[in-house]
């Protein structure tokens, strides 16, 4: 009798570790994909701060002498919009109130 039943639980621990073997195989292959997975995932993270990253430090980069170079011709009138203001900033605040015949004679000269 006793050699029965060790019989019996040695075939019911192989069956066991045969299933466990086969489970094994399947977790492997799952982990696998997904280790595939998150990799790519890293790949296009990387990829997508390198399409932000780039365009952005190359605009700082090469923006300011373009647009001075755009700008250039407006510097002038620029310039009077500027006189402008500091005329009408200097009247505003020396008699507490703007005086218009002030500003138009600021523009015929």
């Amino acid at each position: 009798m006793p050699n029965e039943n060790k019989d019996v639980t040695l075939k019911q621990l192989q069956t066991l570790l045969e299933q466990n073997l086969e489970r094994t195989a399947a977790l492997e292959k799952q982990t696998g994909k997904i280790y595939s997975y998150i990799k790519w995932q890293s790949f296009f993270f990387v990829l997508k701060v390198i399409i932000i990253v780039v365009p952005v430090v190359l605009g700082i980069i090469y923006l300011p002498p373009l647009l001075q170079q755009i700008f250039a011709p407006y510097e002038a009138l620029l310039g009077n919009v500027q006189q402008l203001n500091s005329t009408a900033g200097s009247l505003n605040s020396a008699s507490g109130t703007l005086d218009i015949n002030a500003i138009l004679n600021g523009f015929s000269r």
